[in-house]
């Protein structure tokens, strides 16, 4: 992708080591300390919460449909600037965003299909509503405000990690 190509760089760790993005050796696997958001307002609700400095993790914050596809081509033609992100969220009230359309295209590649998808709703939702579309983007867990703390976050990750094959 030329030009939106130096937008999907992935931001640094929060103690700004760039050595945690290092994907060397990671090769096709994922890197749990790479994350990928998916929605402005919920990036913004997550650093005003401290929640990556808390947690440790670098960031690639995407805007739209458009840049989280554009990312997930790029990481499955060998292209992309960073590691291959281990945990991908996407907020599902944003209305340029279609989580289900999102987490399809994650499952469907080769290098993603693995990782933990988790939906959360930056703005509030119904759990009916909600649940229904984490089943239909094949999310491994739905989320609703309040955001969890760093800690319980953590947890939620670790758990959904060692479900998966």
């Amino acid at each position: 992708m030329g030009e939106g190509s130096a937008r999907r760089e992935m931001q640094p760790a929060a103690d700004g080591d760039r050595s945690k993005l290092d994907p060397r050796g990671k090769v096709g696997t994922e890197d749990i300390r790479a994350w990928m958001i998916v929605g402005y307002k919920l990036f913004m609700q997550m650093v005003e919460a401290k929640m990556f400095s808390n947690l440790g993790v670098g960031i690639l914050p995407l805007e739209d449909d458009e840049d989280a596809i554009g990312a997930i081509d790029e990481i499955d033609q060998g292209t992309s600037m960073g590691p291959i992100p281990g945990v991908i969220l996407i907020d599902i009230s944003a209305p340029t965003i279609s989580a289900v359309d999102i987490g399809q295209r994650v499952r469907q590649s080769q290098k993603l299909k693995s990782v933990v998808i988790i939906l959360i709703s930056a703005n509030p939702i119904k759990i009916d509503e909600a649940n229904h579309i984490g089943k239909s983007a094949q999310a491994d867990t739905v989320l609703c405000q309040p955001l969890p703390d760093p800690v319980e976050f953590k947890r939620i990750v670790a758990q959904i990690r060692l479900s998966k094959p």
